[in-house]
């Protein structure tokens, strides 16, 4: 027997709290069954001086199951913490996560070094939140930027998101995997992600830009500059299983420097 089920998936970087008063608003709009984010903080990291996670437990506790990628902290602010966090409703069932680690400390083969402080693993923890409710599988990442020429076909990101593929491939079920690429959909170290019956739906829907050119102007200049090619992208990718009903961005209140990607599908079990 194949049951399906209606899901909606809101995919945003928190940008560190600068925008909670608009956030609510965009959840009590749209009511999203699944949320994904990053850049959740709190401490010094905040820019709202709240701690953002427990300003969303506050906010959507009732309604949505939360889970959070371990808190990496200074030890100078033991309160400061960079973090993914995915919401589930309720309603979906009780949610189990995990965390993947993408650890490349362990190689000795990988041409290619960041600078200092593209190493922070505050900043962009290398790990991936992994979130299981019922069948379904959620990937939450928050995936660096690197000081290459052509940072989609960094060697470091190839390496790291292979052990995400090992993981994805090991999955049973439908999955989804969202989160902050920082990089574009076509370039390799995206397109490795998505399996035969998979769908890049940035890609797909002919998006070219994420960043808000509101709070984020000097992105826009660069857009300018180079319309064809684009920015970097957030991006919601999908397995075999799950139909896209809709795809797009969200334009409206300025909710974070960033754009909310909303796809809107059917789950396939």
């Amino acid at each position: 027997m194949i049951f399906n089920v209606d899901i909606s998936v809101l995919q945003l970087n928190f940008c560190q709290g600068q925008y909670l008063e608009n956030f609510s608003t965009l959840i009590g709009q749209y009511g999203p069954d699944i949320i994904t984010l990053q850049e959740v903080t709190g401490g010094e990291y905040s820019r709202s001086c709240l701690d953002n996670y427990d300003f969303l437990r506050r906010e959507l506790g009732e309604i949505y199951h939360m889970s959070l990628i371990p808190r990496f902290h200074n030890e100078g602010d033991p309160s400061s913490y960079f973090a993914n966090v995915t919401l589930t409703r309720k309603e979906l069932g009780r949610a189990n996560h995990r965390v993947v680690r993408l650890n490349y400390h362990e190689t000795t083969d990988t041409p290619t070094v960041p600078k200092e402080g593209y190493l922070d693993p505050i900043r962009y923890p290398y790990s991936v939140l992994v979130t299981r409710v019922n069948a379904l599988t959620i990937f939450n990442g928050h995936f660096t930027i690197t000081q290459d020429k052509d940072p989609g076909y960094s060697p470091l990101k190839i390496f790291r998101n292979q052990i995400l593929l090992d993981e994805i491939k090991s999955t049973e079920g439908p999955w989804i995997l969202a989160g902050d690429f920082n990089t574009l959909a076509h370039d390799e170290s995206v397109t490795m992600l998505v399996p035969e019956g998979g769908h890049n739906l940035i890609l797909e829907h002919g998006i070219n830009n994420t960043i808000n050119p509101i709070s984020h102007p000097e992105w826009s200049a660069i857009r300018m500059r180079n319309e064809e090619r684009g920015v970097n992208c957030d991006n919601i990718i999908t397995s075999r299983g799950i139909e896209t009903i809709s795809f797009r961005v969200l334009n409206g209140n300025v909710v974070s420097d960033h754009l909310p990607l909303l796809m809107e599908g059917r789950l396939s079990f």
